[in-house]
């Protein structure tokens, strides 16, 4: 099992708090892997020119919309672990 661990912002200590199952461990890494997908994927999308040509503007992000849609399914499997 993981520790949870709580960081106290006056004095920057951090301190485990509870022992967390390693699924729900995994559960909190996929959700986090998913905010940075989507953050690369936005930051990516918001890069594609107003006129591409012969382009479309999902050739630019494509690859990230796909890390993106990964890391979403990855929390679902973990989520689906957590279930009896």
């Amino acid at each position: 099992m993981a520790d949870l661990f709580y960081r106290d912002t006056t004095t920057g200590k951090s301190e485990s708090i509870t022992q967390v199952k390693p699924e729900v461990e995994a559960l909190f890494q996929s959700i986090k892997a998913a905010f940075h997908a989507d953050a690369a994927y936005q930051k990516m999308r918001a890069s594609v020119p107003d006129y591409t040509g012969q382009w479309e503007p999902k050739d630019f992000y494509g690859p990230a919309l796909d890390t993106r849609n990964r890391a979403i399914n990855a929390i679902f499997d973990a989520f689906m672990e957590l279930l009896p």
